[in-house]
């Protein structure tokens, strides 16, 4: 199976998504939130899931020349 991996360094705030680039999805998607508190921990810090598949089926939206999915936070699955 393959997979792809993308490592975010900050959530859409406004909707608690992310963005992952269309282009870029082959497989299982593999997403790793960056972002880190003041106190230097992660605020995301497991890695989360979504099959390519499911993942097109988010809203689009056109960002820096390239489209993106934008996938909800609580819609991610836990990798174990």
């Amino acid at each position: 199976m393959i997979i792809t991996n993308y490592s975010i360094n900050s959530p859409i705030w406004k909707t608690k998504s992310v963005g992952l680039a269309e282009w870029k999805m082959k497989g299982m998607l593999e997403v790793d939130i960056m972002y880190r508190e003041l106190n230097g921990e992660r605020l995301y810090p497991d890695t989360y899931q979504i099959e390519t598949e499911r993942a097109m089926t988010y809203p689009r939206q056109y960002v820096s020349g390239v489209w993106v999915r934008l996938i909800p936070i609580s819609e991610l699955t836990i990798l174990k």
